[in-house]
Order: C-alpha cells, then sequence, then structure tokens
C-alpha cells in the first residue's frame, strides 16, 4: 500500500526503485507502531518482489529498477494506496495539530482532546476524506511515533503528498 501511494506521488515519468526505497524505508519507520513490515531481506530485494506483484497485476511496467505506470494501472495503484489512506490522514492530523501547538508537550490528555477535535473539524470541513482516520488510539501511536522521528516542516509535506494520491 504504501509503496503504490509512493509510485503515484511520483512526478516523473519514469520512477528508479532506489529512491523510493529512501521513501519506504521512512514510512516503514514513521508506521512502525501501526504494521509490522518484512525485515527478513534487504529492503530493495523486498521492494523489487512488490514491484513484480504490481507488474503482474499490470499496474506497472517494472524493468531494472525502472517503475512506469501503466494506462490502466492508476486505478489498482489507488485501490492499494487507499488502504493505509486513514492513517496517513491520523498521522497528518496530529502533525498539524502540533504544529498549531508548538508550545504543547507531546503527550496529555489536553494534547488529545484538541488533537480529536481537529480531527472532527478536519473531516467535516473535508480536509479529510476517511473517518476511521480519527481514532484516538492511531492518535496515541501518532505522537510516540512523532517523539522519535523528530520531522520537519518538510515531513508534513511528504505526507500531504502521498495523500493527495
Amino acid at each position: 500500500s504504501i509503496l503504490s501511494g509512493l509510485i503515484l506521488s511520483g512526478t516523473e515519468k519514469i520512477l528508479l526503485l532506489d529512491r523510493l526505497a529512501g521513501e519506504y524505508v521512512f514510512f516503514q519507520d514513521f508506521f512502525q507502531y501501526e504494521f509490522r513490515f518484512s525485515t527478513r531481506r534487504p529492503i530493495l530485494e523486498h521492494l523489487d518482489t512488490l514491484c513484480c506483484y504490481l507488474k503482474e497485476q499490470k499496474a506497472i511496467h517494472f524493468e531494472r529498477g525502472e517503475i512506469e505506470v501503466q494506462p490502466d494501472g492508476r486505478k489498482t495503484l489507488k485501490n492499494w494506496a487507499l488502504l493505509v489512506q486513514s492513517y496517513l490522514e491520523a498521522y497528518w492530523i496530529v502533525w498539524e495539530t502540533l504544529l498549531l501547538k508548538p508550545t504543547e508537550p507531546l503527550a496529555g490528555k489536553a494534547l488529545l482532546k484538541d488533537i480529536l477535535q481537529n480531527a472532527k473539524d478536519a473531516l467535516l470541513l473535508g480536509r479529510i476524506q476517511c473517518p476511521e482516520a480519527v481514532s484516538p488510539v492511531v492518535f496515541e501511536n501518532a505522537l510516540q511515533a512523532l517523539q522519535k522521528m523528530r520531522p520537519s516542516r518538510a515531513f508534513k509535506e511528504s505526507l500531504e503528498k502521498i495523500m493527495d494520491v
């Protein structure tokens, strides 16, 4: 799902698997509290396997580490990307709330209440699409991940880019 979102968010006609690997590892680390990622194989080998699967599904053309979205493949990729959409939106809401309250500590019931209110407002205003994104458990996981990562404003832009696929 994350790989599909990264492929769809790419601006080039042909994407390089090596470049996507760095972004994939970022999201793999970021969502460590939500998903269990395979670590049995090196990341490029794992992504190569995923790309071969997407190629079998006729979503992409994949050869020698180069990825090109097939004309009819966008729908398939979009369907896969939608599987993580609610998590992306929830993490984005947490980050946006923290930007609005930069002096608040990264914990506490008051902060969680503010995040929840921001999420409800965002859902009503159409800034997020998934009602499942309004999840206190996911918000707490996002706060825990953000404490470890100390992301910059560029992080928010990365989330928005992959959310908009």
